[in-house]
């Protein structure tokens, strides 16, 4: 049995994997890093969790205002923004295994031990070969964000249009209210 999941629920998904990857890799950083990283998290999501319902809250206040190709551009910047600094997180993390310098050493001059799980340098090593994994994860999760949010931008630009053409042929037809529309 094959279960196919529309691709709005694929995202609505996606986001719950990618937040749960990003904890391992939070709970390492500094708290002023943390705050910044799911900062841009909390904005990408939004942005994705209203692309992913705007098909479906057109009647609500909120999503009245707002196009759908606009909460499109607003969720790839931010998800662009936030895959980015997933990237440089990696980069980051990468920094003290490339450094030539025993990681302990590294670790005590940067203070790497003042992270917010309160982690010690003896432990942090091999905390943060776990966490690249899962940030490898994340940044290829987030990119999949990125192709499941162009494919639904794309489908409502597809139904949008589809609308339009329908309003204008009504509008162009007699109606059968007149005396056009009936046969005599």
């Amino acid at each position: 049995m094959v279960l196919v999941l529309r691709d709005e629920c694929s995202l609505v998904l996606a986001w719950l994997v990618e937040g749960l990857c990003l904890l391992p890799a939070l709970a390492l950083t500094s708290a002023e890093n943390a705050v910044i990283v799911f900062g841009v998290f909390a904005l990408a999501s939004g942005a994705g969790l209203l692309l992913s319902f705007s098909s479906t809250c057109r009647h609500r206040r909120a999503c009245q205002f707002l196009h759908a190709g606009y909460i499109a551009y607003i969720f790839y910047t931010l998800q662009l923004l936030f895959v980015t600094v997933v990237g440089m997180s990696i980069y980051n993390f990468l920094l003290p295994f490339d450094a030539g310098a025993e990681f302990r050493f590294y670790c005590a001059e940067l203070h790497l031990d003042k992270n917010l799980s309160g982690t010690s340098c003896a432990q942090l090593q091999g905390r943060l070969a776990l966490a690249l994994v899962v940030l490898t994860l994340d940044a290829c999760v987030g990119v999949l964000m990125l192709v499941l949010g162009q494919r639904i931008a794309q489908k409502q630009h597809i139904e949008y249009t589809r609308v339009q053409k329908e309003i204008e042929k009504a509008n162009q037809s007699p109606s059968r209210n007149s005396l056009l529309g009936h046969h005599v």
